[in-house]
């Protein structure tokens, strides 16, 4: 465990809301329970909030961020396999669910607790505390690179350790062997001095039950097969072959398109509409006039033009 430093204690502190009790309430426990009948089915198994492993030993890295173009989705994945010692091969990726247990919490607790070296008694803690203040600003965010700084670091990684290391405890608690001889690769638990070998997929079930660590124990970087190698984006073959599905995708009954006209000038209003020749237009349904509006943000508050949708 590292060193408790006065300002740790101090952050520490405010951040559990001042009392030991408060602070182990806000930990995230385990969250497989709960979150199994909205991600899982029968022959795929929820085994951590980010992690579902199917009864084919195909592991799905589940990532909260949206994939525009920048790899999120191959490099995130990527984080989670390396520490999970999963076969990348059989490893595919699934963008998470607009829901509170996907916030980003590992956003807020970069920027607003940054440099802040927590000792590892609190860590379960502040990330318990950051997840519920995330849920709250339904703070699921994609922007720049701060999705492989934030929840690369901070939580696909620590998803993948923390997992590995409940896979060899499942699997020692089965075979009755010490769990320092259990070793793991390409999604496969192994005993050497009794030659079993397993699949991930065998002790999924055990490993749901199990509530995982937030500080594991990261491979050593030298031991890397993933990270830092190429690999084939991903996204790519469905945004080539069209089955990628996008918000312009979205068909539902009786839907209307708008066509929208705004302001040239930011902070723009408008003086005045002749919405006839629109109205007369066959298929038309209705011309709305759309207000500046104001919409409050982390970086501040950002005004809209007044325009004219048809």
């Amino acid at each position: 465990m590292s060193k408790l430093t006065r300002r740790a204690f101090i952050s520490a502190a405010a951040v559990a809301g001042g009392g030991v009790v408060i602070g182990i309430a806000m930990r995230p426990g385990n969250q497989v329970k709960d979150l199994a009948a909205k991600l899982g089915d029968e022959s795929e198994g929820l085994v951590h909030t980010y992690i579902k492993i199917d009864s084919d030993n195909l592991v799905t890295a589940i990532v909260p961020h949206s994939e525009m173009g920048q790899g999120v989705h191959t490099a995130l994945g990527q984080m989670l396999a390396e520490e999970l010692d999963a076969d990348w091969d059989q490893v595919k990726v699934e963008e998470a669910p607009a829901i509170g247990e996907y916030a980003t919490y590992s956003a807020g607790r970069r920027y607003l607790l940054s440099g802040i070296d927590f000792p590892n008694l609190v860590i379960p803690t502040v990330d318990g505390m950051m997840m519920n203040v995330a849920d709250m600003l339904n703070l699921q965010i994609t922007g720049g690179s701060m999705s492989v700084r934030t929840t690369g670091i901070l939580a696909m990684r620590i998803a993948g350790a923390a997992t590995r290391e409940m896979m060899q405890t499942a699997a020692a608690d089965a075979w009755g062997v010490p769990v320092d001889e259990v070793r793991t690769g390409d999604s496969h638990v192994a005993h050497g001095p009794s030659d079993r070998r397993e699949p991930y997929a065998a002790f999924a079930a055990a490993v749901a039950e199990m509530t995982p660590s937030q500080t594991p124990t990261f491979k050593d970087p030298a031991d890397y097969k993933i990270v830092g190698t190429y690999v084939p984006r991903r996204d790519i073959p469905a945004k080539v072959d069209g089955s990628a599905q996008f918000a312009l995708d979205v068909r539902l009954p009786d839907m209307a398109y708008a066509s929208v006209v705004r302001s040239p000038v930011p902070g723009g209003s408008v003086a005045a509409v002749d919405d006839a020749a629109a109205r007369a237009i066959e298929g038309v349904v209705d011309v709305v006039l759309i207000p500046q509006s104001s919409v409050g943000g982390m970086l501040g508050e950002t005004i809209s033009s007044e325009a004219v949708a048809v």
